[in-house]
């Protein structure tokens, strides 16, 4: 019995060289689950082709600007070879060549367009292409060929022609050099797997990483790790702090530190890395005050984005998707515009009112129960899921803001003409958001923060605080206090100045008296609490 027939896989013809991730190595496996390219393939690059390893370790590792100059060699290799004027190419000789006796058809495709065949002239093989319609007069003149109504029967000459296929392949080579450390390359690729594999950063957090050591090893001119000293990273710190901003150089030294402590406890660094070269990659005291000094949010009246999505009238899809997202974040207390656009429609339970979302840091998965605002906005998400799911066929997997169908129409204009089912990034739909807000310069998370300050000046209980602060999907109160709340100066001013210094005083003094503790502990005896009560009301009642 013959066994089940495995699938052939499809070799990949064209390679985007810019999906290459800057600063990283990549292995044979990485290029497989990244582009899809066979393993076996990648090492007959190397051994055949003269695509480069940084050296002769395994596993075989590729700089990544080996691999993006590799990459527009190999699709430049797919492209027919720029032949004379007048020339067309052939399928068959997979070059360009000229027509059989000079003879050409010329057909018109269109009013500005008309279509050249011919037979090769080495091979006979049909050959075709498009040119405008002016260049008529430079087919006949020009490139002297004769316009015939029907070609003439090929006849194969008698010389041998040159295909494509037997002229050698030149081999791949540099064209501008890639300076590199192979021992660095190497520790950073344990280190960026040990990133991945341990703490479990997102994409962009590791981009991040990379970065901050490209920067380091392009000021040190790709130098051994050894060499490390206190003398270069102070020289590092005074070099970066030129041109960046003072959150991206504490970003940058913190990501380095972190690097330099793991890589301490490796064998051959322990000895040549010093501990105090490693605390030497770091801010002065007072840029570290810059760091956490945290701005004032921007806050925005519930009151106000209620209205902003009950009265706006879309008049297009793409204002359609705004008007149910803004609703989504509001109901959704706050929820992250990268979540937001990450949930299916089966992560949405309008009966149940809470909907399942993922921490876009961490991935962590959390349920978010929605707020309880007026019925109006919960009409407007019911429409729109009733919409995607009736009118566009949408199930439970596809995504609840999608991407909008741009098609063409009968003017061959571009227009918007419903939803495809494909997820959106945040970026396509900041825009949108801001525009319904006039008034304010409004971000997405601006409603999070507009929800904090709103239940904390309502005077909430402990639980209700710490309820909340969950379905933010803080792990801390810390966070929801510190970060997302600051008293606005003309609360804080209304605040200080119903402070009475002489009063206060007074309390703190009768406090120390023996009196007072006695007081106290008679007022958790009910009885006791009863009688003070009557004896201040009745001194109260007398004139």
């Amino acid at each position: 019995m013959r066994g089940k027939v495995k699938e052939r896989k499809k070799p990949v013809r064209k390679f985007n060289a810019n999906h290459t991730k800057k600063g990283v190595c990549m292995s044979a496996d990485d290029l497989h689950n990244d582009f899809g390219i066979d393993t076996s393939c990648v090492h007959r690059w190397e051994r055949e082709e003269g695509l480069i390893a940084i050296d002769n370790k395994q596993p075989a590792l590729f700089h990544w600007q080996t691999i993006r100059q590799f990459f527009e060699y190999k699709n430049s290799s797919h492209k027919f070879p720029k032949g004379k004027e007048g020339e067309i190419a052939c399928m068959k000789c997979r070059l360009k060549r000229k027509p059989f006796k000079d003879e050409v058809i010329i057909k018109k495709q269109s009013t500005k367009v008309i279509r050249i065949y011919a037979l090769c002239e080495c091979c006979g093989t049909a050959m075709n292409t498009t040119k405008n319609s002016a260049c008529e007069l430079e087919i006949t003149l020009t490139w002297n060929y004769k316009v015939v109504e029907t070609l003439s029967k090929f006849v194969k000459p008698n010389k041998q022609f040159i295909q494509r296929k037997d002229i050698p392949k030149l081999k791949f080579e540099l064209q501008s050099p890639v300076k590199i450390n192979p021992e660095n390359e190497r520790l950073k690729y344990k280190y960026y797997d040990r990133v991945i594999s341990v703490e479990g950063w997102n994409e962009k957090t590791l981009d991040q990483i990379r970065g901050s050591m490209n920067a380091f090893d392009k000021f040190t001119n790709h130098a051994d790790y050894k060499e490390f000293n206190f003398e270069t990273a102070k020289a590092f710190v005074k070099e970066i702090s030129k041109d960046k901003s003072i959150n991206t150089i504490h970003r940058t030294l913190k990501n380095l530190q972190k690097f330099f402590v793991w890589l301490k406890e490796k064998d051959g660094y322990k000895k040549a890395i010093d501990i105090d070269c490693i605390d030497a990659l770091t801010l002065s005291r007072k840029d570290k005050e810059k760091v956490n000094f945290v701005e004032p949010k921007e806050i925005i009246p519930l009151e106000e984005m209620e209205a902003v999505a009950m009265d706006f009238k879309p008049t297009n899809e793409m204002e359609t998707r705004s008007q149910a997202l803004l609703v989504f974040l509001l109901v959704g207390n706050g929820i992250r515009i990268e979540s937001a656009l990450e949930t299916a429609i089966g992560d949405l339970n309008l009966r149940q009112s809470f909907v399942f979302q993922r921490n876009p840091k961490t991935g962590r998965p959390h349920r978010t129960d929605l707020l309880k605002f007026k019925q109006e906005l919960f009409e407007i998400l019911t429409k729109w899921v009733d919409l995607l799911k009736n009118q566009y066929n949408f199930t439970g997997k596809d995504p609840l803001f999608p991407r909008v169908q741009i098609t063409l129409n009968n003017e061959f204009m571009f227009e918007k003409n419903g939803y495809k089912k494909e997820f959106i990034t945040p970026n396509a739909v900041r825009e949108q958001l801001e525009k319904l807000f006039e008034n304010y310069h409004f971000t997405p998370h601006a409603v999070r923060y507009s929800l904090t300050s709103f239940f904390y000046e309502s005077e909430i209980t402990f639980e209700q605080e710490k309820a909340f602060s969950q379905n933010l999907g803080h792990k801390n109160l810390y966070t929801t206090r510190d970060s997302y709340y600051s008293l606005p100066e003309q609360k804080k001013t209304q605040i200080i100045k119903k402070f009475d210094i002489e009063e206060m005083k007074a309390r703190n003094k009768a406090r120390e008296m023996a009196e007072y503790d006695y007081i106290m502990r008679c007022i958790s005896n009910p009885e006791q609490v009863k009688k003070v009560f009557d004896l201040i009301t009745k001194s109260s009642e007398k004139p």
